[in-house]
């Protein structure tokens, strides 16, 4: 029987593969993630971004207002038989709050939900080009 977080993987995976057709790029807020480029910029200016802080952003953006699990992160993120570990995020998340928070001690994307994982709020006051709400 498929619970949690595995019935939520396979419904991520399956409507990324139903609608395959992705747009180039996604903005929140001041920023705009490019797809295509693997680029982040922020008021026009490029950011530099890891690999895994733009597979974190990727599975942000495209699941906003969704609590997704540590496990599941890491599973979306590695994609592989790499075992996961409890606190294995915790770095890759320190770095992208670096990045696209104001203040990482008060995040305001990136938000942690106590034992359920994180939730990736836009900033919805003034959606930035390209971003659609589900």
């Amino acid at each position: 029987m498929i619970v949690g977080d595995e019935l939520l993987l396979l419904q991520i995976v399956a409507e990324r593969d139903a609608t395959h057709i992705e747009t180039d790029f996604r903005g929140f807020g001041p920023f705009e993630l490019d797809f295509a480029t693997r680029s982040l910029t922020r008021d026009d200016a490029k950011l530099p971004l890891r690999d895994s802080e733009f597979a974190l952003l990727k599975i942000f953006v495209n699941n906003p207002y969704k609590v997704l699990s540590r496990v599941l992160i890491h599973d979306l993120v590695h994609r592989d038989d790499l075992p996961f570990r409890d606190r294995g995020l915790d770095v890759p998340i320190w770095r992208l709050r670096r990045l696209i928070e104001d203040d990482p001690s008060h995040p305001r994307h990136v938000q942690t939900v106590r034992g359920q994982g994180y939730v990736f709020v836009p900033d919805t006051d003034a959606p930035a080009s390209g971003w659609t709400e589900a």
